[in-house]
């Protein structure tokens, strides 16, 4: 029965990476035609966070839901480290999978399958250290028992950034628990 279990929990997963994938389409379509509905990263955690949402509603006994800035501590034993760095930009999770723990600053912990997720809004004169440093969460991220896949999306406002974005993402492409994309914002001038 443990090998079912685990088959079904895979199979759950990888159809939530695909809602996820396809959230993702969707909100770069109305980035594409609404440059202005993206003033910054927030409003680019908040629309994602809304379309995801909005997919996950429309499956029929669904358990996962979506949240945000919320501090993911993916210890394999009952050690938890209390890391600023451990908190991702979206974490699409099963609230019975919280733990109370009373030690923590939010009161609970996450241990479960989960899919996390780093966002980032790339301007012209923005540096890739925030990607780098998004990119080597996925080095504690996947030290658990609990299956958890992770995004990093960026989106750029300059096409001369996808290079160097493209560059960051080298070293985790063969990796097949990250998935990486980016997403060009058009100027403002062309949407008027």
């Amino acid at each position: 029965m443990g090998f079912w279990r685990h088959c079904f929990i895979i199979m759950e997963i990888s159809e939530l990476v695909q809602i996820v994938k396809d959230a993702i389409c969707i909100c770069e379509a109305k980035i594409q035609e609404n440059s202005n509905m993206v003033l910054s990263e927030a409003d680019l955690e908040r629309h994602l966070s809304n379309v995801i949402s909005s997919l996950l509603e429309q499956i029929p006994n669904n358990e996962f839901v979506v949240h945000n800035q919320i501090s993911h501590y993916p210890q394999k034993d009952n050690v938890i480290k209390k890391r600023r760095d451990s908190q991702v930009d979206i974490l699409i999770m099963k609230d019975t999978d919280i733990q109370k723990a009373d030690f923590l600053s939010k009161g609970f912990v996450y241990a479960g399958d989960s899919i996390a997720m780093e966002l980032k809004y790339i301007r012209k004169n923005s540096s890739y250290t925030g990607i780098n440093n998004d990119l080597r969460k996925s080095s504690f991220l996947f030290d658990k028992p609990h299956k958890c896949e992770f995004f990093v999306i960026d989106l750029i406002e300059d096409e001369s950034k996808r290079n160097g974005v493209e560059k960051c993402f080298d070293d985790y492409r063969n990796n097949p628990l990250i998935h990486t994309f980016i997403i060009t914002k058009p100027s403002n001038n062309q949407n008027q």
